[in-house]
This record gives C-alpha cells, sequence and structure tokens, in this order.
C-alpha cells in the first residue's frame, strides 16, 4: 500500500541508504580506487570486514530494495556490477524496475530468497532486517547466496529508535503493555550474524534526531513509508482517537524540537559488515 507514497516520504530511509554505501565504498576503496560516498558514520582507523579483491562486474544483491535507492548508490560504487534486488513488495519492485532498469529485481521474502547459493559477491541491505520475525533464518539465507569471501553490509534500527512515541503511547493508555516499534539490539545481531557463520564482524552505531510537526504527522510519514511496524492493529480499532490524541498532548509536552515547533523522535541505526569465510 506504501509502494505509491514510498520516494515521497522516505528521506530518512535515503540518508540511511546512502550512508550503508558510503561504508561500503570505504571498504572497498583500497582494493577499486573508489572515491568514497558521503559517509555521516564514524570511520573505523581499521576495518574488519574486508572483502576479498573484488572482479571487474562483481554481482550484488539488494535485499529488501523499495524502490531502487541503495541500488542507484551501488551503481555509481560499481558502474560494471550486474545488480539485483529482492523485495517482500511485488509493487515496490516493479517501480524500482522502472527508476533502475540496469538491476533486475523480483518480489521475495528475506527469509526465503528466490537465488541459487554462492550467488553473490556482495550483499547489501538498508532498513529491512528490524521486521525480520526469523533474524537467524533472515541471516542464513543472506550467507546461503553470498560466495565465499563475499560481503554481507545492512542498516537495521536499534531498540532506542522511536523511545519516544513507545513511551507517549504507553503512558496515554494508562501502561497498557503496548508494543509497537521493538527492535533488535546489539547483541542480538552480533550473535546471530555469529550463529549464522559470518566472520570478522564489524558494528557501527549512530543516533539522529528528527523533527516533525506533531505526533499525527510522524504517524502519517510512518505510514507512508510503509513503516506502521506494531502499531496498526490498535491504532484502527475504536478507542485509537482519544489514545492518540492524549498521547499527542504528552509528546508534545514531553519531547519537544529543540526549537519548540514540533517533537523531537530518535532513529538509533546500526551498521553492520561481515564476512563469508
Amino acid at each position: 500500500r506504501a509502494a505509491l507514497t514510498y520516494d515521497e516520504h522516505s528521506g530518512f530511509q535515503k540518508e540511511a541508504a546512502k550512508t550503508l554505501c558510503g561504508l561500503l565504498s570505504e571498504r572497498f576503496s583500497d582494493l577499486k580506487g573508489h572515491a568514497a560516498l558521503s559517509s555521516a558514520a564514524s570511520r573505523p582507523a581499521e576495518f574488519k570486514a574486508r572483502p576479498k579483491a573484488v572482479q571487474a562486474a562483481p554481482q550484488a544483491l539488494d535485499v529488501g530494495s523499495g524502490t531502487g535507492s541503495v541500488v542507484s548508490f551501488l551503481k555509481t560504487l560499481f558502474p560494471e556490477a550486474r545488480l539485483f534486488g529482492c523485495d517482500i513488495s511485488a509493487e515496490m519492485a516493479s517501480i524500482a524496475k522502472r527508476k533502475c532498469p540496469c538491476a533486475r529485481f523480483t518480489a521475495g521474502d528475506f527469509e526465503r530468497l528466490p537465488y541459487r547459493d554462492s550467488s553473490f559477491d556482495i550483499v547489501v541491505s538498508s532498513l529491512a532486517y528490524q521486521w525480520s520475525e526469523e533474524l537467524a533464518a533472515s541471516f542464513a539465507e543472506a550467507l546461503r547466496v553470498l560466495k565465499t569471501g563475499g560481503l554481507f553490509a545492512f542498516s537495521t534500527l536499534g531498540p532506542e529508535t522511536l523511545r519516544e512515541l513507545r513511551l507517549s503511547l504507553k503512558d496515554s493508555s494508562g501502561g497498557r503493555p503496548l508494543k509497537p516499534y521493538e527492535f533488535h539490539g546489539e547483541g542480538k545481531i552480533l550473535n546471530t550474524l555469529d550463529s549464522a557463520g559470518f566472520a570478522n564482524v564489524e558494528l557501527i552505531r549512530t543516533t539522529e534526531k528528527k523533527t516533525y510537526r506533531d505526533l499525527f504527522e510522524l504517524l502519517r510519514a510512518l505510514k507512508k513509508a510503509g513503516a506502521q511496524g506494531g502499531t496498526a492493529s490498535f491504532l484502527s480499532g475504536l478507542g485509537a482517537a482519544p489514545l492518540l490524541k492524549k498521547a499527542s498532548v504528552i509528546y508534545a509536552e514531553r519531547f519537544p524540537s529543540k526549537e519548540a515547533l514540533g517533537i523531537t523522535a530518535t532513529y538509533d541505526l546500526l551498521y553492520a559488515f561481515s564476512v563469508k569465510c
């Protein structure tokens, strides 16, 4: 449902995709001499996750490709690459195909990727794995489709993401156990990558603050980008309107923006890199 509105409301997602590809570029720069894309994340002095010497035309897969932002950056990074994209939404994949005719897109689940074993030199994913209910299965699939020595690079949302929203909804509901937007932490991600069989795991964590006019603008932006998380069920109920009005007041009082012109929302970003040995 969000495919047609995604590009207009996915500024944050596109920023994360650009940062991820910038960090990916840095890890390949000494192998191919590429100039790194602009990166907002901190740069470690030494990279643990160093891929094997890359081919002139590597085969790369973007998992959870949406409308093609990561594929566009990958085309800049590897002009000769054979690019593929996979998204659970057939409509997203269709839009991405029109925007990025250089790549092959298909609909598919990251817990059951529609590709053969050892098909790709690089597997990339930006802000998709936070939606995985079976993270071990998702990472095992990424490992399966990677060639030996291939690099797995992804961004995901950490547990502090939208903490203000969770607290405001909890307080407005009288402490009722609402659990929207609960995401995996660093420990879970590191342990799952290790259990899947990845090596030289490297994790970078950053925090970003975004400003919205009010709670309703934040919820609309999330909905239009297809990122409702666990909120859809109770926000559509008969008691949703009073709860949201109360939550909106609590949010504005507790988490105003610095300029006092709206509210602040936290995005906890995790960038992970690892190698298939």
